[in-house]
């Protein structure tokens, strides 16, 4: 899927860098843009849980939710964090809104939805988030 097109083009539109092509081509981007968002790089910070990154997003920050694949030849996933109002309830049962493109695209639905073709990735905790200042 093109997860990872998506996401790095929604960036760039917003004047913010994710790694992409040319930079890292489109087989396993996701991984990738998950490792490289791990690292630190780009002006990206790490999100504490679902209820920071639905903040940030509500707040104007572009944030994204990453998901590496363990298996490091299976694609893995990410999404942007869109703006809510879930409520603690339900940012715990079904993780904040986010529009992705992917075996289904959305421009909204929630995490737990969004990634579901990636099995434990929602249950287990897998996915992280990131989320970058807009530039002014």
């Amino acid at each position: 899927t093109h997860c990872s097109a998506y996401v790095a083009a929604m960036a760039k539109r917003l004047g913010v860098y994710i790694l992409r092509p040319p930079e890292h081509g489109q087989v396993l981007l996701a991984n990738a843009q998950g490792s490289w968002l791990a690292a630190g790089k780009g002006g990206w910070r790490p999100l504490a849980d679902y209820a920071a990154a639905q903040a940030a997003a509500n707040q104007g920050q572009l944030v994204v939710a990453s998901f590496i694949n363990p298996n490091p030849r299976k694609a893995g996933h990410i999404a942007i964090i869109r703006p809510s109002e879930k409520d603690a309830a339900a940012l715990a049962a079904d993780g904040p809104a986010e529009a992705q493109a992917g075996q289904h695209n959305y421009s909204h639905t929630d995490l737990r939805v969004g990634f579901r073709y990636h099995r434990g990735a929602f249950d287990q905790g897998l996915i992280r988030c990131y989320a970058h200042d807009l530039p002014a």
